[in-house]
């Protein structure tokens, strides 16, 4: 397989790659000194486990990272718990190194179980997410939107959103899952350049 060479980017740039993991997301962003080899980047999601010795992480994102020569990530999203996600973020976090782990899962989410299960469990730094979180990459800002801050309270990992967003143009993912009747708020988030935030919609 050969995949195209990638322009290189410039502060207030940032490129985002969707993965094709089938039933599921993931969502590679890099920008202009968080990309390649220079620095880490930021991935959303792993996509899911197909079987048990099989998953989204270990045949599709680890692969492509491997490509880019990304070794370390300096942001992991998972957007909930629901396998379609975050089913294959164990193995990602077995083949690469991680700074930060941004999520709204509780100790006993399926994903923290997988984790654990591994021959050499990675150190994870686990941050939940909440309204009013912030951090720039090369004149890219990155905004949480949602939840409020004591979402903690409630036992259910709560579905995030992530717009990146610069002026122009606008890119937008989200992940969604099935509704319950009584789903909480989702959490959003949003990415502006030069650290104007964009509304997401």
């Amino acid at each position: 397989l050969l995949l195209p060479a990638q322009a290189e980017l410039h502060p207030g740039q940032m490129r985002v790659t969707v993965l094709d993991v089938g039933q599921g997301l993931s969502v590679l962003v890099q920008t202009a000194h968080h990309k390649m080899t220079f620095a880490p980047s930021m991935l959303y999601d792993a996509g899911p486990a197909y079987n048990e010795e099989s998953d989204a992480g270990q045949r599709i994102v680890l692969p492509y990272l491997r490509h880019l020569g990304v070794s370390h990530l300096d942001n992991v999203v998972i957007s909930h718990d629901d396998n379609d996600h975050s089913g294959g973020m164990a193995s990602v976090l077995a083949g690469v190194s991680s700074g930060k782990l941004l999520s709204s899962l509780t100790p006993e989410s399926d994903f923290f179980t997988q984790t654990q299960a591994l021959p050499h469990p990675p150190v994870l730094r686990h941050q939940p997410c909440y309204q009013g979180q912030q951090w720039q990459w090369d004149n890219i800002s990155f905004h949480m939107l949602s939840p409020a801050k004591n979402y903690g309270t409630m036992s259910r990992s709560r579905p995030i959103i992530m717009v990146p967003a610069w002026c122009p143009p606008r890119a937008v993912w989200c992940s969604r899952r099935r509704s319950s009747g009584s789903s909480p708020p989702l959490t959003v988030a949003a990415a502006s350049r030069s650290g104007i935030s964009t509304p997401a919609t």
